[in-house]
């Protein structure tokens, strides 16, 4: 199986956890929803070394993860990075995993899980 493979097959699985939800209201999407928003903080060395984890940096300012606030910075790797450790890199270096996502009340919330898109075709190769 190859890592594209691999990663087709895990945003399909999440699907279906998240349609099966619909129904039942386990709360699944909410418990993805979540993982997506919030990561775990890693150190630099797991985070800038790791050849396929990929981690973000976040801003803290004492209440929430902000991505402007100027308050101390952190590391962190969340549900995604983990996925596409798993799966890899594209040549491109971006994961293969993404999620859609719309405005939430406390953070984004998570609409489905999608293979990440091909970088658009340059319309002058030499730029």
């Amino acid at each position: 199986m190859t890592d594209r493979e691999l990663a087709e097959e895990i945003v399909n699985r999440l699907n279906k956890l998240i349609e099966e939800d619909k129904d039942k209201h386990y709360g699944v999407r909410e418990l993805l929803e979540t993982m997506c928003a919030f990561g775990i903080v890693v150190g630099p060395d797991l985070a800038m070394r790791h050849p396929t984890l990929q981690a973000s940096i976040s801003y803290f300012d004492g209440e929430y993860f902000k991505e402007q606030s100027t308050k101390a910075s952190r590391w962190q790797i969340g549900l995604l990075g983990v996925l596409n450790g798993l799966c890899g890199i594209r040549p491109d270096a971006h994961g293969y995993i993404c999620a859609e996502q719309r405005d939430g009340v406390e953070y984004p919330e998570l609409v489905r899980f999608m293979m990440t898109p091909e970088p658009a075709e340059k319309a002058n190769p030499n730029e």
